[in-house]
């Protein structure tokens, strides 16, 4: 009974947070598992062919799940760099590099791509970051916005604990 108490509250908190998403064309694929829910479906018709589009290499092993939006394809590399790339044809748009092999999938909101690298570090990558692979500062708000989010989840969390463990 204390687990499904706790979940039911933790569940209540986040629905009182809305989520700022832009627009994002019907077949996006933002995030590990598509959206927020991860619930790993995508209500969109696939190819008719069983055939490859295209390749990308890079210089490392690719470890993370893409995520596509707007008809770019966002993933990391172990050769430390993150990749947006065309998703129609496979060219690249921009790469950025970091310190360390990135094993992270991207999550791709309003026009910002998060994601962690080896190197110890989340970073927050704007859409047009370009091939000199400077950070956009448009993620700043969306960064702040989660960071605070996180903090009322781990506080009611805490105090579900405090609660449950008097209740015992």
């Amino acid at each position: 009974m204390g687990i499904v108490t706790l979940a039911i509250l933790c569940l209540s908190v986040v629905s009182l947070f809305s989520f700022p998403v832009n627009a994002q064309q019907a077949d996006s694929w933002p995030m590990f598992h598509g959206n927020l829910a991860h619930t790993g479906y995508l209500n969109a018709a696939g190819h008719s062919t069983n055939q490859t589009l295209w390749v990308f290499k890079t210089s490392g092993h690719v470890w993370s799940s893409p995520a596509v939006v707007n008809g770019v394809v966002y993933f990391g590399s172990f050769d430390h760099n993150v990749y947006a790339v065309n998703a129609k044809d496979g060219t690249k748009i921009w790469s950025f590099s970091t310190g360390g092999d990135i094993y992270s999938s991207p999550a791709v909101v309003s026009g910002v791509a998060y994601f962690g690298s080896y190197d110890g570090n989340v970073y927050a990558v704007g859409q047009n970051a370009g091939t000199t692979g400077t950070s956009s500062s448009s993620g700043i708000p969306n960064v702040i916005y989660y960071v605070i989010v996180i903090v009322v989840l781990i506080v009611v969390i805490a105090v579900a604990v405090v609660v449950l463990r008097k209740r015992h």
